[in-house]
């Protein structure tokens, strides 16, 4: 099974992470994580961060799980 990555952001209103962007590719993962940086200047540095996982639902909501505790 390949990996797949998922970008997730925090969101300072609910204190809560969410997940914004997922693919196959960490690269468009990555490229992805830079444009939402930049186009919400209320992300500060580690409020993105890209997760690796098996790409199903299961495994998101782990990660979101681990994230969120």
């Amino acid at each position: 099974m390949s990996n797949y990555y998922t970008v997730f952001a925090f969101d300072r209103s609910v204190d809560s992470w969410f997940d914004v962007f997922g693919s196959y590719d960490k690269s468009e993962a990555k490229e992805e994580a830079e444009a939402l940086f930049w186009d919400d200047f209320d992300l500060k540095a580690g409020q993105i961060v890209i997760k690796k996982h098996a790409g199903t639902i299961e495994s998101l909501q782990a990660v979101l799980g681990t994230l969120n505790n």
